[in-house]
């Protein structure tokens, strides 16, 4: 007995290894309990203080699927003793882990119940450091992120701008999406659901909005006219009040009933005039038609010729009231500026007074 490990040389399969003293051979009464954590039982074999047991796990949807033990991982790679502890999430409802354990030694390592898996790539998984990282129930060797639970070949494709199912692919299929969403009541119109961003959208409908005063069911709730804004927060819904937007000017006369900062359309700045010297002062007369309401003035220049390309003119900024002024430097001789004056406001712009001289640039 060259090792004294009490097996005779003869009958011991590592005579000069004090740790084993037995081949491995199948673990037998295998027994699991529980769930999260799971208890894993078998009995031990007396083979030498050295044998050490391998722990096999997979999903048993997985198993029934692929018909082969080619989708399981290692549990635990070197447990000394006849008990082990998977302390990972439950499996998804209707499935289940399955478990299988093998012992080692020196003189080898014993099978894990049959050729299907003991076969290369299923058996070999402890040596390999194949492992389940994300407890998703998905082997590292297979699974495009074993970092997280969200991306697994055993999982389906959802909406989330990852790839789940670790085909190479992104919200592939339009998952979640093709099906018909929103409300047909009222103005809205039913849309499709379509997955953009990682996020499902309802496209192609009309979605519900703040009740008007209209005569319509602008929010969809199934009765025109409730739920009215009060624009003014004077008490009355807009259905009731004759001035929406508190600007003295009655709704039925008002181009911008729910916007307190105007009440008439812009129309031809009359009275305009210029002040020579610098700065330049641009003066007119102004519009009372509401309190947002805004000059652009325009500028350019008159060529010796005395025509005028308002195409290529420019802008001095926008004044709320006359006057404006001009600080730029004096024209040379022969030199003349002009200066175009038009009022907008929330009903919408003015003229300059010509359709040439609305060509000029929109000022900002």
């Amino acid at each position: 007995d060259d090792d004294n490990d009490t097996a005779p040389d003869a009958i011991d399969c590592a005579p000069l290894n004090a740790t084993a003293s037995g081949i491995p051979f199948e673990v037998a009464d295998l027994d699991v309990a529980g769930a999260a954590p799971t208890a894993i039982t078998y009995t031990t074999q007396s083979i030498g203080s050295g044998t050490r047991y391998e722990l096999v796990s997979g999903r048993l949807g997985r198993l029934r699927a692929s018909g082969g033990f080619q989708e399981d991982f290692c549990l635990a790679s070197t447990v000394n003793g006849g008990a082990g502890i998977d302390t990972r999430p439950a499996p998804p409802p209707g499935d289940g882990w399955f478990y299988l354990v093998r012992s080692f030694n020196a003189c080898g390592r014993g099978t894990l119940g049959s050729a299907a898996a003991d076969a290369p790539g299923a058996g070999d998984v402890c040596p390999a450091g194949v492992v389940d990282q994300d407890f998703d129930g998905s082997p590292s060797d297979l699974d495009c992120n074993d970092n997280s639970a969200a991306q697994s070949p055993l999982n389906i494709e959802i909406c989330d701008n990852l790839d789940n199912n670790c085909s190479q692919g992104v919200d592939e299929g339009n998952p979640g999406g093709g099906m018909t969403c929103g409300s047909n009541v009222g103005t809205c119109s039913f849309g499709t659901t379509l997955c953009s961003g990682g996020s499902i959208a309802c496209v192609g409908g009309v979605a519900p909005g703040p009740e008007l005063c209209d005569g319509l069911d602008n929010d969809c709730d199934g009765t025109p006219d409730n739920h009215v804004i009060d624009t003014d927060n004077d008490g009355l819904d807009d259905c009731a009040d004759l001035d929406d937007d508190n600007d003295t000017v009655a709704d039925t006369a008002d181009c911008a009933a729910r916007d307190a900062t105007a009440f008439g359309v812009p129309f031809e700045v009359q009275d305009l005039d210029t002040f020579g010297g610098s700065p330049t002062t641009i003066s007119w007369t102004n519009q009372s038609i509401g309190s947002g309401t805004h000059y652009d003035i325009a500028t350019g220049q008159i060529s010796v010729m005395g025509t005028v390309d308002f195409a290529t003119g420019g802008c001095l900024p926008a004044v709320t009231a006359s006057p404006a002024f001009d600080s730029g430097a004096v024209p040379p001789p022969d030199i003349v500026r002009y200066y175009l004056v038009k009022s907008r406001n929330a009903c919408g712009p003015g003229t300059y007074g010509t359709a040439g001289r609305d060509a000029h640039p929109a000022c900002p």
